[in-house]
């Protein structure tokens, strides 16, 4: 049995678990998403009456291996038939497809903009606003550059869990993006995250910026030096 929730997500209780695995003897696996905002105060206490997990953070597998639970990262996989290369211009010089009211991603693409930078945006709170599934591929195609964000959400309504975890907000998440643009042959430049490298050859198949006057030098590197972009994208892709 698998077990997928979200931090919200309360309705089943640890001894439901408990008591599922005793009386039936099935294997359960918890499957968890955002474990770098809720392995401390949530993940970690569920994972105690299951068999295994399976994390996207890879920081967290050593957690639960230290409480002797086996765990595997899993980081991000999608179908081959709704992300692929799109054989379309390369219009776009830099694009974000994703939520723009995140963290701090407007404070960004607002400063590339105020030095020059040509910067279209896709999704909630964005320029071009909320697309279809089925454009994305074609997005990813037409654009140089695309941007990719790690930082997590400040504190909302809706991530009231964290309050008792202030220092969760430090933390930098590994996103599905970068897997998504590397599906359609694109290039990705990533904001940092500390696990990146354990997916993808940083400088070979993706690149990453540590702020912003970084990410403005790398994207000016990267629309300048075209065959080194084309290549880093074919090697993610491949």
């Amino acid at each position: 049995v698998f077990f997928f929730f979200f931090a919200t997500d309360c309705e089943l209780s640890i001894e439901f678990f408990k008591s599922l695995k005793n009386e039936t003897n099935v294997k359960t696996v918890l499957w968890v998403y955002d474990d770098e905002l809720i392995f401390d105060i949530l993940s970690r206490f569920y994972a105690q009456v299951f068999d295994a997990v399976i994390t996207c953070d890879y920081y967290a597998t050593f957690g639960y291996q230290k409480i002797g639970i086996p765990s595997l990262y899993y980081f991000s996989s999608y179908l081959k038939s709704e992300l692929y290369p799109v054989n379309t211009a390369k219009d776009i010089d830099v694009s974000f497809l994703g939520d723009c009211v995140k963290a701090d991603r407007m404070e960004y693409i607002n400063y590339l903009k105020k030095n020059g930078v040509t910067v279209e945006t896709f999704g909630h709170g964005s320029e071009g606003g909320v697309i279809k599934k089925e454009y994305i591929s074609e997005i990813f195609s037409r654009s140089k550059i695309n941007l990719n964000f790690t930082k997590i959400n400040k504190l909302t309504l809706t991530t009231w869990f964290l309050e008792d975890n202030s220092l969760a907000s430090l933390a930098r998440q590994n996103k599905g993006r970068p897997m998504e643009v590397a599906m359609t042959n694109s290039f990705c430049l990533s904001e940092y995250s500390p696990s990146l490298d354990i997916v993808f050859k940083i400088g070979k198949d993706i690149d990453m910026f540590y702020d912003k006057e970084d990410l403005l030098k790398k994207i000016r590197y990267y629309l300048e030096n075209e065959n080194i972009r084309v290549q880093i994208a074919r090697n993610a892709y491949e």
